[in-house]
């Protein structure tokens, strides 16, 4: 079976094997930690990038005292999403464990879909950089794997912090309750009215023909 994984970054070349980093060699201070140690094999580069602790920065603001500080809404919404993805992922991982871990991590897999035109379909990959997608800005590459690999419903890959302005107060929260159960949707592949399907590609894998451009 034939699967496309869209190249952002321009890294990848025909052949090429993707393989699992060492955690504790990619990541800073994490020697000790329990949660690193469960990946033994390594981690994807996407795993890298949930698990780096850098945090998002927004500007301080301060009153005319200069005594009183605060941030402006706008600017914590231009981060939530940075951060809601590391939340969504985390709880991902911990009920992919508790009850369906004869599938593979997404910290440790490659995403993919089931023909091209299904990227059209994921307008997250724009990235500010258009209004309209168009696949000419990345590498797209055939990835093969074998028929039985499941699809999972990417649609349900949403929550986390819910935050805004109420009766001119504001709130800040997250449901891990309802993130849970998303989660567990998601892996059961239980699917939504119009499923936006991916599949996880376990590494290592080797990088088939590139198609795009």
């Amino acid at each position: 079976m034939l699967l496309y994984h869209l190249d952002r970054g321009h890294s990848l070349k025909e052949g090429m094997q993707i393989n699992l980093k060492n955690g504790s060699q990619a990541l800073s201070n994490v020697e000790n930690s329990p949660f690193i140690r469960l990946f033994t094999d390594g981690f994807s580069f996407f795993g890298l990038d949930i698990l780096c602790s850098t945090c998002p920065m927004i500007p301080t603001l301060f009153d005319r005292s200069g005594d009183s500080p605060f941030i402006n809404v706008g600017d914590l919404f231009k981060i939530k999403g940075q951060v809601d993805n590391k939340l969504i992922e985390f709880i991902f991982e911990l009920v992919r464990r508790l009850y369906f871990s004869h599938y593979p991590s997404r910290f440790q897999s490659l995403f993919a879909v089931d023909s091209v035109k299904e990227f059209h379909r994921w307008p997250e990959l724009l990235e500010g950089k258009a209004k309209t997608f168009s696949l000419i800005d990345y590498d797209v590459y055939e990835i093969s794997v074998s028929d039985n690999i499941p699809a999972f419903d990417s649609s349900w890959l949403r929550g986390g912090i819910a935050a805004g302005i109420d009766k001119g107060l504001f709130f800040y929260g997250v449901k891990i309750d309802s993130l849970f159960d998303v989660a567990y949707h998601y892996w059961n592949r239980d699917f939504t009215e119009e499923p936006r399907l991916e599949y996880l590609v376990k590494l290592p894998i080797r990088v088939g023909r590139k198609v795009i451009p």
